[in-house]
């Protein structure tokens, strides 16, 4: 029994010994964080309603939150239409433990539309190796709609008159004026009037529309072709209509219908 007694006292230190080693909490490895400054939703950067012309910019944070280097490996955008980041070039191939950086991301919409887009990090962290966060907004801006989109007057004899109904609506979301409008190759014989034209200076609200009448009087029996160009600060630019008849000489005995 005596001879037994050192190897029990050694085993009970080493026991002792062994219960005192510090348990392991966490992610001890490198881990990732990924979020937007001063977003309700950190995963999600919301640009909201950027009116069309200018912009907005946001800031996205890449911190690693573990306890060993972090390193980058790609910042890619599933769309690069009216987005752009800041230089990212400038960022650090590897994050100390506890470090971060920021980039920017701007939104500058050209015309009215909707940005549905991600933004997608790929890093070391062995548990979550890509991380995306959503970016959304929407470009406001006035959108002309002219109807119809181009006509045909079809045949019509030499000194009577044919007539259509021209509407013009903003199917933006912002509101629209209208400028100058105008015939080009209004050199065979075309006569037109729009309502109460012109329109110039004229506001309309989303959703807001005017009509007026085209009217095509033919003088001379030969093919007539014309351009109605309408101005406005539609970024898209001017709208046009093509109007077309077949003029056929004047019957004397046949009245204008």
């Amino acid at each position: 029994m005596r001879r037994l007694l050192p190897t029990l006292l050694l085993l009970s230190a080493c026991a002792d010994v062994e219960a005192e080693q510090p348990v392991l909490l966490g992610n001890q490895g490198p881990r990732i964080e990924v979020f937007a400054v001063a977003a309700e939703e950190p995963q999600l950067v919301d640009f909201g309603d950027v009116p069309a012309g200018s912009d907005a910019v946001a800031t996205l944070v890449l911190r690693n939150a573990g306890g060993e280097p972090l390193a980058i490996g790609a910042v890619n955008m599933s769309s690069t239409d009216h987005l752009d980041v800041s230089d990212l070039q400038g960022l650090p191939a590897r994050l100390d433990p506890g470090t971060e950086v920021d980039f920017d991301v701007r939104f500058a919409p050209p015309f009215d539309l909707r940005l549905e887009a991600a933004i997608t990090v790929w890093s070391s962290d062995p548990e979550r190796p890509e991380v995306s966060v959503d970016v959304v907004g929407d470009g406001l801006a006035p959108v002309l709609r002219m109807d119809p989109d181009d006509h045909d007057f079809g045949t019509q004899r030499v000194g009577c008159a044919s007539e259509i109904e021209v509407t013009l609506e903003n199917v933006g979301r912002a509101p629209l004026r209208l400028g100058v409008a105008h015939l080009e190759e209004d050199d065979l014989g075309v006569t037109y009037s729009l309502g109460n034209w012109p329109f110039e200076g004229t506001e309309l609200l989303p959703g807001e529309s005017v009509a007026g009448v085209v009217r095509w009087r033919p003088d001379d029996p030969v093919p007539d072709r014309a351009v109605l160009v309408v101005e406005s600060d539609d970024p898209h630019g001017d709208r046009t209509i093509v109007f077309t008849g077949t003029s056929v000489e004047a019957d004397p005995d046949a009245a204008c219908e």
